[in-house]
């Protein structure tokens, strides 16, 4: 971890994987975690965009996606998950702030979060 640009450690699949976005590398780490001896081994490593800064993610509640916010260029990765193998693979890449707002501004992460919509309202 020394070289790394660390944030946050996000679990997922109870503790049975461990995701750290590195802003430095533009990067999540992949890991798995050893409950027995608090253990973790790296799995894979996933790209976000050249510059972007990775710095927080969330899963989706109920789809096999998560979302990455890269707060560097203001944008939003979304990768699918693979629930056996905690394997994240990159997807689309969308603006996290409107074509009308000045580029520097800064989106937190406050502003990432899973809305379920209510239907039959």
């Amino acid at each position: 971890f020394c070289m790394m640009q660390l944030f946050s450690v996000l679990n997922f699949s109870p503790f049975r994987f461990c995701y750290v976005p590195d802003l430095g590398t533009d990067s999540v780490v992949q890991y798995t975690f050893d409950s027995v001896t608090g253990s973790l081994s790296e799995i894979s490593i996933a790209k976000t965009p050249p510059g972007s800064g990775p710095r927080h993610m969330v899963f989706h509640p109920t789809l096999p996606y998560c979302y990455v916010l890269g707060e560097l260029q203001n944008n939003i990765v979304q990768f699918s998950f693979d629930h056996e193998s905690g394997k994240l693979t990159p997807g689309r890449v969308v603006s996290s702030v409107p074509p009308e707002v000045e580029a520097a501004t800064m989106v937190y992460k406050s502003l990432l979060r899973m809305i379920r919509p209510r239907l039959g309202r």
